[in-house]
């Protein structure tokens, strides 16, 4: 009886979880210069509408503008605005790309060239004082106040940079992040402000799958590690970042772009004509003039055959047929056939299509959860 019990408090929790995240995508109607949010039912969350919106966050908040001249408002899933400790603050890199702008629950705001963070109540959870902060990973972000930097987190807790002479940073990936010296030499610092990989590189990128690339005074490439040792001895002239599923990069070594792993062997397999970077463990490849992909054994997994391919996303791939867009899946299927005029990436398990001039939304099987009639149509967002 009592593991009947239990599995059946499983069942239930698990039931209670699904039922509380909402998937929410924002449209506009043909005619109208407002957007909304609605359903998969396609039915409006709210009533209100507005010239601006921005994605809700997985906490259930969003950023829209009332007015075209960008007030900025906080609304949640019903609707109901926020009231907030600040008036007439402006939001950091909202205008243009739609984005996720509460991150870990923050949302970059400032007023009078100052900067600070306003929590998802609307109270300042970060005094505006700084001169810029940096995009949050992890909890912790670079705060730039003068000619000073400092690590803070998402409590508003600073940390000085232990580092002269800085003269630029970037925000943290992998807990660490660039900065660069005034004699243009780069290292990263740690969560706590500490150098922990000093500034002997020329260039480095930022780390993906445990593996930065550098360049060293030859002016060649190879990759290091979070230790700042060389994982991947300097011999390229060229590299892109590793990708983290896959674990492999594409290098140029003796003039010829090749794979190598994150031990720096090379994958001995035949290279296609134009390769490109591997993204969720597939790399897009091109071969007598037409577009397929290949998995890191470097076989086909869809084989060369169409005018143009995107990238996987979420384990789907949009394909150019004879000027029509359809999607293909991992095992190199045409899933869903060639029959649209444009189309967005699947995310969260839906892809906004155009059929003529009007949009829908399709689920991975190609069914029409939203049939074709609005204007504009976004990416699908999970709240909870």
């Amino acid at each position: 009886m009592k593991k009947t019990i239990t599995l059946l408090t499983i069942y239930i929790l698990l039931s209670g979880l699904a039922q509380s995240q909402t998937y929410v995508l924002m449209v506009t109607s043909v005619g109208s210069k407002n957007w909304e949010y609605v359903d998969l039912n396609d039915k409006p969350l709210f009533e209100k509408k507005y010239p601006f919106i921005h994605p809700f966050s997985k906490c259930g908040y969003a950023v829209v503008s009332k007015t075209y001249n960008r007030k900025y408002l906080i609304i949640n899933k019903n609707g109901d605005l926020i009231s907030t400790e600040l008036n007439r603050y402006k939001v950091k890199n909202i205008v243009g790309v739609s984005q996720n702008v509460f991150t870990n629950g923050l949302l970059i705001v400032y007023k009078n060239s100052k900067y600070g963070c306003m929590d998802t109540t609307g109270a300042i959870k970060i005094p505006l004082k700084y001169d810029n902060i940096l995009e949050f990973d992890n909890f912790h972000s670079i705060a730039i106040k003068g000619r000073n930097f400092f690590v803070i987190d998402h409590l508003g807790n600073e940390t000085p940079i232990g580092v002269k002479s800085i003269s630029t940073m970037k925000n943290f990936h992998e807990n660490l992040a660039r900065f660069r010296l005034s004699n243009d030499k780069l290292g990263f610092v740690d969560t706590n402000g500490v150098a922990v990989i000093p500034a002997n590189f020329y260039n480095v990128g930022e780390f993906s799958a445990g593996l930065a690339w550098a360049r060293n005074e030859d002016e060649l490439f190879g990759y290091i590690d979070y230790q700042g040792n060389w994982a991947i001895k300097p011999q390229y002239t060229a590299v892109k970042v590793f990708d983290a599923v896959s674990g492999l990069a594409l290098v140029k070594l003796r003039d010829n772009w090749v794979y190598i792993n994150q031990k720096g062997e090379v994958q001995n397999f035949e290279m296609p004509e134009h390769p490109y970077s591997f993204v969720e463990g597939f790399a897009k490849a091109r071969k007598d003039e037409k577009v397929g992909f290949i998995n890191t054994r470097g076989e086909w997994v869809v084989k060369p055959q169409f005018d143009f391919v995107n990238n996987f996303c979420n384990g789907f791939a949009s394909v150019i047929v004879d000027n029509k867009i359809g999607f293909v899946n991992t095992q190199g299927e045409l899933v869903i056939k060639p029959q649209f005029e444009s189309t967005r990436e699947f995310k969260n398990g839906y892809a906004a299509v155009r059929v003529g001039k009007l949009w829908g939304l399709i689920d991975t099987n190609g069914n029409w959860v939203i049939k074709p009639k609005y204007d504009k149509i976004k990416d699908v967002i999970v709240i909870d």
